[in-house]
């Protein structure tokens, strides 16, 4: 499942990042890695901006960079 799947409220924890250009990298430095927890707090319409909580800081994420994110649910 995709982190770009999940709904408002929901937690799960990071599989894996594709990693096929720049950005996948950054999240990795971000401290989007493996097996920590992910909580999606608002999602934009028609494709905007996703915020999620990790590690207790508040990110805004792009679409395209929250659908390279693998995640499962907790």
């Amino acid at each position: 499942m995709k982190l770009t799947e999940l709904k408002k409220g929901q937690s799960a924890f990071i599989q894996e990042i594709k990693k096929n250009d720049e950005h996948a990298f950054r999240l990795l430095e971000l401290g989007f890695v493996s097996n920590t927890k992910i909580t999606l707090l608002r999602k934009s319409l028609f494709h905007g901006p996703m915020e999620c909580l990790i590690r207790g800081y508040v990110f805004a994420l792009r679409y395209q960079d929250a659908s390279l994110i693998e995640v499962k649910l907790c």
